[in-house]
């Protein structure tokens, strides 16, 4: 939970009820939390695109860590306009 909470950034917010957290939190803890133990699939759906820079490289590095060639599939989707 500890890492979750770090890698998400709310740690501040733990107490907080999640129907009260902002769109970009709830990204942050969709992304975070398979990140902590790392299913062999995962499916992100325009998860990115809701978050800030900051978190979205801090994503690109941690999907690059977990490396696609040792048994992992990682799905994305996006929509463009």
């Amino acid at each position: 939970m500890d890492r979750i909470a770090e890698f998400a950034g709310v740690e501040r917010h733990l107490d907080t009820p999640i129907k009260r957290y902002s769109t970009g939190m709830q990204a942050r803890l969709s992304f975070a939390t398979p990140s902590a133990s790392p299913p062999t699939h995962m499916s992100f759906d325009e998860v990115l695109s809701v978050v800030d820079g900051h978190l979205r490289d801090k994503c690109a590095q941690e999907l690059g860590r977990l490396n696609p060639t040792a048994g992992r599939s990682i799905f994305m989707t996006t929509i463009s306009t």
